[in-house]
C-alpha cells in the first residue's frame, strides 16, 4: 500500500 512509507512495511513485514 503507498499510504505506507517504506520503513514501516519493511517493519511491519518483520513483525508478521
Amino acid at each position: 500500500s503507498s499510504r505506507f512509507i517504506p520503513r514501516f512495511t519493511r517493519r511491519i513485514k518483520k513483525n508478521k
